[in-house]
């Protein structure tokens, strides 16, 4: 299941990319191939799929494949962060990037003008709670009521379906998920402490 959730096409998309620079910008290129090699090293290092990672692992590969995406769109993709200092804690690996990816391909990329990302984390006396928010094309109602649904025979969906259910195994809480049509979609979810 984990490893369902990396699309075949953004492996292949970003192979294109590093292919092309080779003939337009070697120093692009090789920090291109660095980032995808980082992306590729970390998501894919399943030896126990239960296994918890830190939270300084997590946005690694989140680094990494925003990296590649800025390259590959250019000023279509922005990317605001906004983290607490002394961030340490652990949480299931592939939690965050998939949503930030979702959030790229079915949110921003969506829109002509391509629009922003935003990861917010910020801690509290319970919890750390994370946020991913778009200002892309949005839901309507019923999309974002089906999107969580499991009864769904679709593979559409599996990243979030996969991630909510992880979360609310270990958690008792899942993927919170608001959209507004034409304005974005915000999804959080929180780590007890």
């Amino acid at each position: 299941w984990l490893q369902a959730q990396i699309q075949p096409p953004f492996p292949y998309n970003t192979i294109n990319s590093i292919a092309a620079l080779g003939t337009l910008d070697i120093a692009k290129m090789q920090t291109l191939l660095e980032e995808f090699s980082n992306y590729l090293r970390t998501s894919f290092d399943f030896h126990n799929p239960d296994r918890m990672v830190s939270i300084d692992r997590e946005l690694a590969l989140v680094r990494s494949y925003l990296y590649i995406e800025k390259e590959r769109y250019d000023d279509r993709l922005d990317v605001q962060w906004s983290l607490d200092p002394n961030l340490h804690f652990l949480l299931p690996p592939l939690s965050i990037q998939p949503l930030v990816e979702n959030a790229v391909n079915h949110g921003v990329l969506r829109r002509n003008s391509g629009g922003t990302i935003y990861i917010g984390i910020t801690k509290n006396e319970a919890c750390y709670e994370i946020c991913i928010r778009d200002n892309g094309v949005g839901m309507n109602e019923e999309k974002l009521l089906s999107i969580l649904d499991r009864s769904s025979d679709s593979n559409k969906g599996i990243a979030l379906k996969n991630t909510d259910r992880r979360l609310k195994k270990l958690y008792g809480k899942g993927l919170r998920i608001q959209s507004v049509l034409g304005q974005g979609t915000t999804i959080t979810f929180q780590i007890p402490k």
